[in-house]
């Protein structure tokens, strides 16, 4: 979704993005992010270049593209913005030694924590019961 201002061309900063395989950028979706699904290649460093000229603050991608973004992310790796961060899936969590002591967390959890550490607030608010709507007594 370009959000961007015909008249001067100026795009809206403050965006975050996801980019990867269509099932994990489909759930970032979801949670409200602008989602580009990219396949393991060169066109993916194309793709996240693209993204960091239009503006976007916080660009998430996938573990299997982190290869084809090697050069892109050592240009970005002293830059606060754009925050270009990695998440994995569950097969590369798999036997990861932290998730078999530490409980399991959700997806969303997980995406909260690591906006928060890019951003430094928490953009979805304190505790669990933010957008609900408050009972009147």
């Amino acid at each position: 979704m370009e959000t961007s201002n015909p008249e001067t061309g100026i795009t809206a900063a403050g965006r975050v993005a996801a980019v990867g395989s269509p099932e994990v950028v489909a759930g970032m979706r979801a949670l409200g992010l602008d989602a580009f699904p990219a396949a393991a290649d060169a066109g993916a460093a194309a793709l996240v270049g693209r993204l960091v000229e239009q503006g976007y603050d916080v660009i998430f991608y996938t573990a299997d593209l982190a290869p084809f973004l090697a050069p892109l992310l050592e240009r970005h790796r002293r830059a606060t913005v754009p925050a270009i961060m990695e998440i994995s899936n569950f097969k590369s969590q798999i036997g990861n030694l932290k998730s078999e002591i530490a409980p399991p967390r959700s997806s969303s959890d997980r995406l909260k924590e690591l906006l928060r550490r890019a951003v430094g607030a928490d953009v979805f608010g304190q505790g669990g019961d933010q957008g609900k709507p408050k009972s009147r007594t």
